[in-house]
């Protein structure tokens, strides 16, 4: 007789997972101020780090995962900047929504004023 395993999974929309980027990433977002080219990076990558977490490490140790996907021409501080972003957003993701199992296939990001519109095109992953 086979043991099923069963995952709490917790059912959201792609809504959902644009609000909790935009919350994930608030931090660094106020820090961008007018600078829409800069929130248009965080975003990024803040979308590259939710699709990360969805994924257990080696050793949980997302750091080398982090690396290959930060952007290039940057400098070595301002790479330091994003690789502790990506590491801070994905502890946060695991941590605030562990049950919110959607990868994100695509987004679109506009700006009105000081606000930003997020929406995400988001597909469930199997739980790791």
């Amino acid at each position: 007789m086979s043991k099923i395993k069963i995952t709490k999974y917790q059912g959201c929309s792609n809504l959902d997972v644009a609000a909790a980027i935009i919350e994930l990433s608030s931090g660094l977002l106020k820090m961008s101020k007018g600078d829409n080219k800069l929130k248009e990076l965080v975003i990024k990558l803040a979308i590259t780090g939710w699709n990360i977490s969805l994924y257990k490490a080696e050793d949980n140790d997302y750091s080398k995962k982090v690396k290959e996907k930060l952007p290039k021409g940057f400098s070595e501080e301002q790479n330091k900047i994003f690789e502790n972003f990506l590491l801070n957003l994905i502890r946060e993701k695991q941590e605030k929504y562990p049950d919110l199992l959607k990868g994100i296939t695509s987004h679109k990001l506009n700006f009105q004023d000081e606000e930003i519109d997020l929406v995400v095109h988001a597909l469930p992953v199997n739980p790791t």
